[in-house]
């Protein structure tokens, strides 16, 4: 994983679902500000960062995969 990667991929989602202003979305999750930054920055780490990309994932339907690595991910059968 990437981190500056992943925090591109929030802040891209993040503006794709409307929330141009990172400290309003913090809000609306329900998350400090400094720690949406700091996932945005790709500096943020632990369950923290994952609890964060699960309610990112929900608000802006994307899934853990592509906002962790950047793509769906396909089942192989």
């Amino acid at each position: 994983m990437d981190p500056l990667m992943l925090g591109r991929r929030l802040r891209a989602s993040r503006i794709a679902s409307g929330f141009d202003d990172p400290d309003y979305f913090a809000q609306f999750l329900g998350v400090r500000p400094q720690m949406y930054r700091r996932a945005e920055a790709g500096t943020a780490k632990g369950a923290d960062l994952l609890s964060l990309l699960i309610m990112v994932g929900e608000i802006t339907n994307r899934s853990l995969d592509f906002l962790v690595r950047g793509r769906e991910w396909h089942s192989q059968r």
